[in-house]
Parts: C-alpha cells; sequence; structure tokens
C-alpha cells in the first residue's frame, strides 16, 4: 500500500497540518481522526474482525468491525465509506452516524462512531488485514473484554461503550 497523508487536528479538531501515515510524529496537543464502523446483524450480533499477525499495531486482536485513519482532505462520512468497502467490501448505503467520541473520553483522537445493519455474508474482506471475522453476540463483547483486555484494539472499549449508550438515540 502506497503511504497516505492524513491530518492532524488541535483539540477542537480543527486541521493544522498533514503528515505522512508512515512517518507519524503527534506531539501533545494534537490528535488524528478516525472512523469506526459496527456492523451488526438483525440477531443483535457484533462482526468483529481479527487482525492479521502482520499488523504493526495490535496483530491479533478484535477490532472495530471497521476502523479508518481519516485521509487528509476527506471528511469523515467519506472515509466510512471508502474503509467499508475496502475492509469488508460493502456498500453503505445503510450507514448511520452515531456520535463522534474525543480526547475528553480517553479516546488517542476523535473517532466519528456509525453503524451499518448487515444480514449477509462478508466473503471479500481484506484478507492482507484480518484474518476472520466473526459474528459475536452484543451481549458477549463485555464478557470477552474483561477476560483478556489485551485480545482488543486499544481505544476499543471506549468506542464500545459510547455506541452502546447512544446507538438508540433520535438523531434530528
Amino acid at each position: 500500500m502506497n503511504d497516505e497523508q492524513v491530518a492532524i487536528v488541535d483539540e477542537n479538531d480543527e486541521v493544522i497540518s498533514v503528515q505522512w501515515r508512515n512517518s507519524l510524529r503527534i506531539e501533545k496537543g494534537n490528535y488524528l481522526r478516525y472512523v469506526n464502523i459496527f456492523v451488526i446483524n438483525s440477531k443483535d450480533e457484533l462482526l468483529m474482525p481479527i487482525m492479521s499477525m502482520n499488523r504493526r499495531l495490535f496483530p491479533g486482536c478484535f477490532d472495530f468491525s471497521v476502523a479508518e485513519h481519516v485521509m487528509a482532505g476527506e471528511s469523515y462520512d467519506e472515509a466510512a465509506t471508502r474503509g467499508l468497502k475496502e475492509e469488508l467490501n460493502l456498500e453503505g448505503t445503510n450507514l448511520r452516524k452515531i456520535g463522534k467520541v474525543t480526547p475528553k473520553e480517553d479516546m488517542s483522537g476523535f473517532a466519528m462512531t456509525y453503524e451499518l445493519v448487515h444480514n449477509g455474508s462478508v466473503p471479500d474482506y481484506d484478507r492482507d488485514g484480518i484474518t476472520g471475522l466473526r459474528w459475536i453476540p452484543i451481549t458477549e463483547v463485555l464478557e470477552l473484554w474483561s477476560k483478556d483486555k489485551s485480545k482488543f484494539k486499544g481505544d476499543f472499549i471506549q468506542n464500545f461503550n459510547y455506541w452502546i449508550k447512544n446507538r438508540n438515540k433520535k438523531k434530528d
């Protein structure tokens, strides 16, 4: 994969610079932008990828259904649509924005959270970045996390809790 440029933002989520992703140097008070998508099915199961062992960060860990950096010049919504296609080969026609988690909630950056209901299979996912996919009942995710936090990506639980708390709120 070619190196990509990401936006560096301040505490107000305003772009202050652009850096190459493979050589990031984040100073205190500066943050990255992410999108995290929770893909669920009608059985209330969460699609949880297991990251490949070739990943630099969190190899072999459970990840968000889709997790993407927001590239320089890209909106959160554009990053979500791109990530859904790149990682799971799914279209985001029913992608629903839940809201944004911030560094104030112990996140490492600004993460726009989305939900997608998908009842089909996911046969054509990113096999280089993902070892496998598991549908896990939402009620069991916290139990798995409490048994072994090291099996999950770093900010997973903060964003998961935000999603659970806010997913049924009515959006204007």
